[in-house]
This record gives structure tokens, sequence and C-alpha cells, in this order.
């Protein structure tokens, strides 16, 4: 159920290989490249936000859903290190900001919990969609304009 509700459908299409993913890596620059990112996680979250919700919040020592709950972190873990690894290929990441920090952030910040706070605040998906999309590119991406006349100045 997890899977099918991840993924929106029962195809047998890696994630990976989805038009949301496919997007984000067929942005242009970083603002692009957060846009699409942004979407594909909003969608995401908007799939299986509220199932987790109750997921995790009910796991209270049950083996089975502390290793789902595992398995959970280890998914996202692996979706933020392609993302940034992606990013890192096109110099699109900060330079005071390492690979393996960029991708604990990004970890973070699509966190299952980070979506169901702000739910909890009203948020909507585009509210959700839109912040995340302007938090990466303050946090992890150059800033475009920046690096433009930083590379022009070398």
């Amino acid at each position: 159920m997890y899977d099918v509700t991840l993924a929106g459908d029962d195809e047998p299409i890696s994630f990976a290989d989805r038009p949301e993913a496919q997007a984000m890596r067929a942005a242009d620059g970083a603002r692009d490249s957060a846009r699409a990112y942004a979407a594909m996680a909003g969608a995401v979250a908007g799939r299986i936000g509220q199932l987790l919700d109750i997921v995790l919040s009910t796991r209270g020592g049950d083996p089975e859903l502390e290793a789902f709950a595992a398995t959970i972190d280890r998914e996202r873990l692996l979706g933020a290190t392609a993302a940034v690894s992606h990013w890192s290929s096109l110099g699109l990441l900060r330079d005071d900001l390492s690979v393996d920090a960029a991708r604990d952030v990004v970890w973070t910040l699509i966190s299952p919990a980070v979506d169901s706070m702000l739910r909890q605040r009203g948020w909507s998906r585009t509210d959700y969609q839109e912040w995340l999309a302007r938090t990466l590119l303050a946090t992890v991406l150059r800033d475009e304009v920046t690096a433009t006349a930083s590379d022009a100045g070398s």
C-alpha cells in the first residue's frame, strides 16, 4: 500500500524514472531545479503525508512499524542523495556546503515530520512547495545571480 501511495499508481516504474523526477533532472538552473524538486516532494508528501502521520504516531515500539519507519528514512535518504548528487554534478551546490551536509539538509527538509507540522499549521500543498523551493535556494543551492557574477570574474 505504501509503495502504491508513494508513487500514485501501481505501475512498475522506478521513482527515478517517473515524470516528476525526470522534470527535476531536466530543469535548467538552480531555481527551476528547486521548483521542480519541491513540486515532486510536495506531490509525494500530499500522497503519503496523512498515512505516515498515522503509521508513525502508532508505531510505539512495534518491531514491524519501527522497521517500516527505518525503511522510510533510508528511502528518503536515497532520494535526497540522488537529488544532491545531481545538483553537485551540475555545479549547483553552494560552495560553503559539502555534498554530505547538503544531503542531510534536504533529507531533513523533506521529512514527514516537517510536512506534518506545516499541515498542522494550516499550510496548503502549494505553500509547502513554495517554501521548500525557497529554502533549498537559501540553504543548499547556489544563487544563480551571485554564481554567474563570481564565475565571470574568475
